[in-house]
């Protein structure tokens, strides 16, 4: 797991509630989520250079604790498992100063070539990194949220 980037709460980002409106969660961690292909070398510039590209086919968020104007918070990415065109991969938002979880942001991608616009194979570059990363994550605990639907809840009795 490495950091993968790390902010304060802005104030354009409160709604209503005086706390971090759920979309802006969306928004720092697609910068995390920037920082750690940059850090992997895939979906960054180099693959762009070589007609290659990354696309989100499915991403969930899960909201444990309000953040409130100026609270520091950062974000750290877990590499959950990866094949020859996807990956899959966790944030987890932490405040700054105790590390408690605040938010997490589970996420699958796959690589795309951006001529056809269809997935194709990672390069053996890029599957390298990946593996250097697994590497480093493999033993880490995975959060049970991982990998759960939302639970559908009856109608209420009458």
């Amino acid at each position: 797991m490495k950091e993968s980037y790390r902010g304060q709460v802005e104030e354009a980002w409160i709604d209503l509630n005086q706390h971090m409106n759920m979309g802006y969660y969306l928004v720092v961690f697609d910068l995390a989520t920037e920082n750690y292909y940059r850090d992997l070398n895939i979906g960054g510039v180099s693959d762009l250079d070589d007609g290659h590209t990354i696309f989100s086919i499915e991403s969930r968020l899960c909201y444990r604790k309000e953040l409130r104007l100026g609270e520091r918070f950062i974000i750290e990415t877990q590499l959950l498992g990866f094949d020859h065109n996807k990956v899959h991969y966790l944030h987890k938002m932490m405040t700054e100063k105790t590390r408690e979880l605040v938010s997490l942001n589970e996420c699958m991608v796959i690589n795309v070539d951006q001529t056809s616009r269809r997935s194709t194979a990672f390069t053996q570059s890029n599957l390298q990194a990946l593996q250097a990363e697994q590497a480093q994550d493999q033993d880490l605990n995975v959060d049970p949220w991982v990998g759960q639907g939302i639970r559908q809840i009856g109608w209420p009795d009458k």
